[in-house]
């Protein structure tokens, strides 16, 4: 009887979890890009035998409204029926902060992938995106190494983000009344280099993207700002959603903020998925940051399989994997990790169906979110741990450029410690770029009807006098064409031209 034990209990040490292990997924409506790689990733890891070799991973997916709290809830209890090891996502502010509320009290693991601005975690969470703080420290390293200290911020507010921010920080938001910066509070993301702004005494001008407003009269504010300074370079630090960025460079490109003296630094982390053939000749300067290791096989081998699904679905492929689903995917393997490691040391014979109702509680959520925490792995993301706080506070992140081949890697940066820049793409100068922010005389034989003295009854000065042909074309021209170019016309009736 007692070999028996014995043998019960070695095969128990080896392979002490359930056979199925099941993982909840909440997606928002446009989310099917990441539910699609969450269900590869889940595939991908059962397919394999490096991890959980004797469990089988089972996905179960629910898609919610943005933020709606109510349907979210009903979407989480639904999850739990099922005996969830974990629930990953959604990706909206509220929504996501509820589930965590959810998983908190019931002691389910929660992992997450999106930005989140809290200055601690929750003991049954866990956060794949790079922290705020050290974010801010990156924009910061790149704004120093590009010399600005004279800029501008133009951003856009969600206003998921800002109402929970409000519900969350209602000590730190006395602190900004108290100091009068009430006006900046919109620019939740970029509070930590507001702070450095101060200390440097950078001189910065903010901009907010007004709801219902087109993003344009922003840009055409900014320019007639500049009017007196020709010669004057534009900084510019861009805070949009990957959603909003190609607008919001399309209509500066319409007001010519998109010449050789604008340069604009862009802080979302998805700058590679946008189109951006627009602005590839437009010689301004966008700079941008990226955490997806888009040169590791695996992420085209993820990117041919996501299109494959997606088009099998009848939805529309994608040009690049996001950011939010590069972590899902090194996430789920992280979480799988951890269950590994838990299977090392614990037999656990299931992972218990748990009612909303009844409030029953998992029971391994604190022991598979600490495993997760002091593992490591090296993913689409780059090397995966944490600090002593659960936060990811140490990552590299790829220094892009726009080039007229497209984005171009430039460098890397790692927040607070070190910048490297390998390739700056210079603006190649061209004529447009002579004669652009310069004065010059132009002089013409008066001769109709190419050019001729206007007959007014009021008294004209400068250019005003003259009409034509030529000076049509070169009015035409010096709006349209070449950005900034004065001139003045000097006529003459003799051939003899000065």
């Amino acid at each position: 009887m007692f070999k028996y034990g014995l043998l019960f209990s070695l095969f128990c040490f080896a392979n002490c979890l359930p056979s199925v292990i099941r993982l909840g997924g909440l997606f928002d409506t446009d989310d099917a890009e990441q539910e699609h790689i969450f269900q590869i990733v889940t595939d991908w890891v059962n397919e394999g035998n490096d991890i959980l070799p004797s469990s089988i991973l089972k996905a179960y997916k629910e898609i919610h409204e943005p933020d709606n709290c109510f349907e979210v809830t009903k979407k989480v209890c639904k999850l739990l029926g099922y005996g969830l090891a974990g629930i990953f996502g959604p990706q909206s502010p509220m929504a996501a902060a509820h589930v965590q509320s959810i998983s908190d009290a019931l002691e389910v693991p929660h992992i997450e992938s999106r930005w989140d601005y809290k200055l601690q975690r929750d003991d049954l969470s866990i956060n794949l995106h790079p922290r705020a703080a050290t974010l801010n420290q990156a924009y910061i390293d790149v704004v120093k190494k590009w010399g600005w200290t004279d800029f501008i911020i133009i951003y856009e507010e969600n206003e998921g983000e800002l109402l929970f921010f409000k519900l969350e920080y209602t000590l730190y938001l006395k602190t900004l009344r108290k100091k009068g910066q009430m006006k900046y509070i919109g620019i939740i993301r970029l509070q930590d280099f507001l702070k450095e702004t101060a200390l440097r005494k950078w001189n910065i001008q903010i901009h907010r993207f007004q709801p219902g407003q087109p993003y344009r009269s922003v840009f055409m504010q900014i320019r007639s700002s500049f009017s007196k300074q020709p010669d004057k370079e534009i900084c510019i630090l861009l805070d949009v959603s990957r959603k909003t960025i190609k607008n919001v460079l399309k209509q500066a490109q319409q007001v010519e903020m998109m010449t050789v003296r604008n340069q604009y630094i862009v802080t979302s982390l998805d700058l590679h998925t946008v189109d951006l053939e627009d602005f590839q000749y437009s010689r301004a300067n966008i700079t941008g940051f990226r955490i997806v290791n888009t040169e590791n096989p695996l992420y085209e081998e993820l990117l041919n399989e996501t299109n494959y699904r997606l088009m099998k679905s009848r939805e529309n492929p994608v040009n690049s994997i996001s950011t939010a689903s590069a972590m899902l995917y090194d996430s789920v393997v992280l979480f799988a990790k951890a269950l590994q490691d838990l299977d090392n040391g614990k037999y656990v014979e299931k992972f218990p169906v748990i009612s909303c109702d009844d409030i029953s509680k998992g029971t391994d959520g604190t022991s598979i979110i600490n495993y997760m925490k002091s593992n490591k792995v090296v993913g689409l993301t780059g090397l995966v741990h944490f600090d002593g706080q659960g936060f990811r506070s140490s990552f590299v992140l790829d220094i892009l450029q726009l080039s007229k081949q497209g984005l171009k890697k430039i460098g890397a940066v790692l927040p607070g410690s070190n910048i490297n820049i390998t390739d700056i793409i210079e603006a190649e100068p061209t004529t447009e770029y002579f004669l652009e922010h310069r004065k010059y005389t132009i002089t013409t034989i008066l001769n109709k009807p190419f050019t001729m003295l206007k007959n007014s009854p009021k008294k004209l000065i400068g250019n005003e006098r003259y009409e034509g042909f030529t000076i049509d074309f070169i009015d035409e021209l010096s709006r349209f064409c070449i950005s900034h170019m004065k001139y003045e016309w000097w006529p003459t009736e003799s051939m003899e031209f000065k």
